[in-house]
C-alpha cells in the first residue's frame, strides 16, 4: 500500500496539485480529499472540470499578484484574526479567574459589536 506522502512525491505533476497532510491528501486548488490509495482517482481528478477551473483561477489570481505569492505552507499557520480574538478573550477570561461559560452571556454584545472578529465603533 502507498502512503500519502509516497503518492504525492511519486511525480511532479502530483507535487504541483497535492499536498499530504497527516494521512490524507488533498487537492491544493479545489480543497477536498483524494483517494490516494487508487492513483486512478488521483489522476482522474486532476482531468475535472472543477480542478481546471479552480486551478485556472488561482494562478490567473497570483500572477495578478504585485506583491510575492503567499505559499501554502505558510497560509497553513497563520492564525485568523477571528481565531486570534478568540484566543485573546480566553486568556483575558483566565487572567481574570472568569469561567469561560460566562462568554456565552457576551454572545450578543459580540454579534453587534464585533464583524468577523474585529470591533466595529
Amino acid at each position: 500500500m502507498v502512503t500519502v506522502t509516497e503518492r504525492v512525491n511519486s511525480t511532479q505533476l502530483y507535487k504541483d496539485n497535492y499536498y499530504a497532510s497527516g494521512i490524507f491528501m488533498f487537492c491544493k486548488f479545489c480543497n477536498i480529499t483524494i483517494d490516494h490509495t487508487n492513483k486512478s482517482k488521483v489522476d482522474q481528478h486532476l482531468k475535472t472540470k472543477k480542478h481546471e477551473n479552480n486551478k485556472t483561477a488561482i494562478e490567473r489570481r497570483t500572477n495578478n499578484r504585485p506583491q510575492q505569492q503567499t505559499t501554502l505552507e505558510t497560509f497553513e499557520h497563520t492564525i485568523s484574526e477571528r481565531d486570534e480574538l478568540n484566543l485573546e478573550l480566553v486568556k483575558v477570561f483566565t487572567a481574570a479567574d472568569i469561567p469561560l461559560k460566562k462568554v456565552n452571556k457576551l454572545r450578543p454584545f459580540f454579534r453587534k459589536y464585533c464583524k468577523n472578529g474585529m470591533l466595529n465603533f
